[in-house]
């Protein structure tokens, strides 16, 4: 196995990793959640870097990683109605992922052949700086072979991948978040709930009901 590249977090680090990802590569990275695997997510060949990397089936959608609020309305093929304004409002950056129709500039690879994608502002810097320092949505996929449990840290992390290496790993320490983003369709009427995590289905409806009678 070839030598992991492990740099700590600083600007340097975060440029050099920006040009990582803008040439087609993928970078280890922390996240609020846990360690997470970022590619370009509008670069197919850079997706499919991910997909070899976790040994992931390519029928299972990456969630997508923006740098703020706004990003989501070039990205989606749906108006951004009221009710997702609320959630976005409240919950981003944070750990709440919100499933809206993309837009074709989101690759098909990228969410496994769906008219829909997966999108977040995550509440952690360096996923933040990449985004923006790229000018590009990124994957925000934990770091993991596919079935085995999220990264916590950098060893979890390189421990795991023995076939394929990211090109980078930043490392940001241990991360200590328990559970993973939660997950709201609102590609349907009414939203769907399709994973419980950090955001509880209670705090939703309890935005979602704010100034209802």
């Amino acid at each position: 196995m070839n030598h992991p590249s492990v740099f700590p977090i600083n600007q340097d680090s975060l440029n050099i990793a920006a040009n990582i990802l803008l040439e087609g590569g993928v970078v280890c990275m922390p996240t609020d959640t846990f360690y997470g695997l970022a590619a370009i997510a509008t670069n197919e060949t850079a997706v499919e870097k991910i997909f070899n990397i976790k040994q992931r089936p390519q029928n299972t959608p990456l969630p997508v990683f923006i740098e703020k609020p706004e990003d989501l309305i070039k990205l989606s093929a749906q108006t951004i109605s009221e009710n997702i304004r609320k959630i976005t409002d409240t919950f981003w950056p944070g750990a709440l992922t919100i499933i809206v129709k993309k837009s074709n500039k989101i690759p098909s690879i990228t969410v496994a052949g769906l008219e829909s994608a997966g999108f977040r502002v995550p509440n952690h810097v360096v996923p933040i700086q990449l985004c923006k320092i790229t000018k590009s949505p990124i994957t925000g996929t934990s770091a993991n072979i596919s079935g085995k449990q999220p990264a916590r840290s950098i060893e979890e992390a390189i421990d795991q991948f023995k076939k394929f290496l990211p090109d980078l790993f930043l490392d940001g320490g241990e991360l200590h978040s328990d559970l993973a983003s939660t997950i709201v369709d609102f590609t349907t009427i009414p939203h769907n709930i399709l994973r419980a995590g950090a955001v509880s289905p209670d705090e939703i409806t309890a935005i979602l009901n704010e100034g209802k009678s």
